[in-house]
């Protein structure tokens, strides 16, 4: 588990010196990679588009804590 704290600590360093076009950019990359993953398995468009919000859901939940019930300064690794 250390290891992996060392990681996420690695790379958030290494993230909060990106700046806007760097984040921009990568919004971008995962936007291509994720038609990519959609060209070669089609049949996942055809799934419910509530499992689409749902998923939506789980990975905004963090991100949403963190920008409004959080203070200022903490850490997310803490």
């Amino acid at each position: 588990m250390n290891i992996l704290m060392k990681c996420i600590d690695y790379w958030d360093r290494k993230v909060k010196g990106f700046g806007i076009l760097e984040v921009k950019m990568a919004e971008a990359a995962t936007m291509g990679f994720t038609l990519i993953i959609v060209k070669i398995f089609p049949k996942i468009l055809a799934l419910s588009v509530w499992w689409f919000i749902v998923l939506s859901v789980v990975c905004e939940a963090p991100v949403l804590y963190a920008v409004w019930f959080k203070k200022n300064g903490q850490s997310g690794a803490a």
